[in-house]
């Protein structure tokens, strides 16, 4: 269970962003993470 601010807000910490990234796509879009888009802009 992750920590909420007090507006309901889930609290992820920079050293655990790509390992809450990992298991968000895991869960929702597993297509992403089996074919990556190597044309995705930030």
């Amino acid at each position: 269970m992750h920590e909420v601010s007090k507006n309901i807000v889930p609290v992820i910490y920079k050293e655990d962003l790509d390992a809450e990234t990992t298991s968000f796509l895991e869960e929702y879009y597993p297509e992403a993470i089996e074919t990556p888009n190597d044309n995705f802009y930030c």
